[in-house]
């Protein structure tokens, strides 16, 4: 009886809870884009209390899914059946990984934050279109708060940022000498974009979306950081691509992309092409650029040490102190050629779960193709959710570690936008 009174208490939070929630999103990326793991987290709960105050019984009364019926759905979900195979290869190489402790930690994040995203993926497939319209209206007001912060801490150098976090965590008054455009923020919203803009063009005039995409990408040319750009240029090719071409473009992405993660790390990793990768590294070039490259070098020859295994998770840290110093020349003593991670998804996940891992990784790329391809009946959504996949993968291939809890909540963020503004299409969550 008790349970069922709390379900009658809690009925009303469900209506309010997740559009709050779904609209802080962009802010939050922006302002505090560590905090993303948490907020995702945050939205599981609350799709996990939007289950269980629903009627399990009863289907929703405007249409879709039930949110219990979904979850069930997706148990035998290629997407989540591949994410539950990449984090058993990762628990399974604590019996080998040179740096247990820290991967067991950082399995267990993973695994969280997994069990989270793929629960509110499930929920959001199953809202009714009254929940889906009262969710997409506040994301909607979410993008706009997030273009206009975002516009103006780029015109003003990064001060509003710095401000919001020292007034947030109670810190003084910041300098401008610590005033800096925010990087990972920006990977989060070069990725989340997409959805973002068909959200926006939605709720209020398509003519909005294109110019939210040229505004941030504007900004993005003021970040020291060049891989945002290159992210957006290639998301915008592959919204171009997908909202134009074939529906089964994606799948197509995701086949050949998986096919290229079996298969090139092991073949660049031979002696030839990796001594070319290692000679392109010449101080000519730029220096951030050069150092990638003898990351990746460095990165393959421990590749072929291990290469059906792997050194574990979390591994990367560990490896770099076995370097020779003669390796760092001409880059001097003080630059790693494997500073945390190797700069690159595809090469981490080949050196800390070797040849099982690739292929886990390969057939997760392969099936959010798939997924995107499925569930693409509207042009504009499957070219905004192959470009949202299409710039995390450039990102993911120059910069951030595949096990950054931040950069993989980024992931389960734009997802969750992806599946909270899907047409509904019956039974095809």
């Amino acid at each position: 009886m008790a349970f069922i009174e709390a379900r009658a208490v809690l009925q009303p939070v469900r209506l309010w809870l997740l559009p709050v929630l779904m609209a802080a999103s962009p802010a939050i990326a922006l302002v505090g884009p560590r905090s993303v793991p948490v907020h995702v987290i945050t939205i599981g709960l609350a799709a996990a209390l939007a289950a269980w105050t629903g009627d399990p019984r009863k289907p929703p009364p405007h249409g879709g899914l039930s949110a219990r019926a979904a979850i069930r759905k997706w148990l035998t979900d290629p997407v989540p059946l591949a994410v539950a195979g990449l984090l058993a290869i990762a628990w399974l190489s604590e019996a080998w990984s040179i740096n247990p402790g820290y991967g067991a930690l950082s399995a267990a994040r993973l695994t969280g934050l997994a069990a989270a995203g793929l629960f509110a993926l499930a929920a959001l497939s199953g809202l009714d279109a009254q929940q889906r319209h009262r969710a997409v209206s506040a994301l909607a007001w979410g993008g706009v708060l997030l273009a206009v912060l975002y516009i103006a801490n780029t015109a003003t150098g990064g001060a509003i940022v710095i401000h919001l976090r020292h007034y947030i965590k109670g810190d003084p008054i910041a300098l401008p000498e610590v005033f800096r455009l925010p990087t990972r923020a920006s990977a989060i919203i070069a990725v989340t974009l997409w959805p973002l803009a068909l959200v926006i063009a939605r709720r209020f005039d398509w003519r909005l979306a294109p110019a939210l995409v040229a505004l941030l990408g504007l900004c993005a040319l003021a970040l020291p950081m060049r891989t945002i750009m290159l992210a957006l240029l290639v998301g915008l090719v592959a919204w171009a691509v997908a909202r134009w071409g074939h529906r089964q473009i994606p799948l197509m992405a995701g086949i050949l992309l998986a096919l290229a993660i079996v298969v090139l790390p092991p073949t660049l990793g031979q002696p030839t092409p990796r001594a070319w990768i290692g000679n392109a590294a010449s101080p000519e070039i730029d220096r951030s650029v050069a150092h990638r490259f003898k990351i990746w070098e460095f990165t393959l020859s421990k590749i072929a040490e291990r290469p059906w295994l792997g050194w574990g998770l979390a591994a990367s840290r560990e490896l770099a102190s076995t370097v020779d110093p003669e390796i760092r020349e001409p880059w001097g003593p003080g630059i790693s050629v494997l500073p945390l991670h190797p700069h690159n998804n595809v090469l981490q996940i080949w050196l800390e779960l070797g040849v099982l891992g690739s292929i886990a990784f390969a057939a997760l790329c392969a099936a959010v193709g798939w997924k995107i391809s499925r569930l693409g009946h509207d042009p504009a959504w499957r070219a905004c959710a192959f470009a949202a996949f299409a710039s995390y993968m450039a990102i993911g291939g120059l910069s951030y570690g595949v096990t950054q809890t931040w950069w993989v909540a980024t992931a389960w963020l734009a997802a969750a936008i992806l599946f909270v503004i899907r047409p509904s299409s019956g039974s095809s969550a």
